[in-house]
């Protein structure tokens, strides 16, 4: 009987530890999923998200100019956020930039932003954390800070 409580035991602790990354955080297609002992607690989850992140597209209009169109989401630990999208040309100049306040909760696996005026509107993303990457609905975003 004790021999089963043993490995019993040994069975919980590879489970449990089998849910980790290397970095300490919580592994699966995000770390919003439930895993054993209930899921992460939500400090643990808006750890994940709290920072700086950058996401750039290149683009050529119909002039045959380049462009290059940089977000910035900067999530703030208390549920504070920013956008940022900033148009350059090639050579690194500003054309345009706007920026837009935000609130951001986090609910299973999906990062909740809700926009200020004048874009007021709720947006679920999908979301997935992956070292110094953040996947928000498919796009990939570098951390800055």
């Amino acid at each position: 009987m004790r021999r089963v409580y043993v490995l019993s035991a040994a069975l919980l602790v590879v489970a449990a530890l089998g849910g980790c990354e290397a970095d300490g955080g919580i592994a699966g297609p995000n770390r919003g999923a439930p895993f054993i002992f209930g899921g992460p607690s939500a400090s643990l989850v808006d750890t994940a998200v709290v920072g700086t992140w950058s996401n750039s597209v290149s683009s050529i209009d119909a002039a045959g100019n380049v462009r290059i169109i940089e977000t910035v989401w900067r999530f703030n630990a208390d549920g504070s956020a920013t956008r940022a999208t900033i148009t350059r040309d090639a050579l690194g100049g500003i054309l345009d930039r706007q920026d837009v306040q935000a609130r951001w909760t986090v609910q299973t696996d999906q990062l909740i932003i809700d926009f200020a005026a004048p874009l007021s509107g709720r947006v679920p993303m999908p979301f997935q954390r992956q070292g110094l990457t953040l996947i928000l609905s498919g796009q990939t975003f570098v951390r800055l800070a």
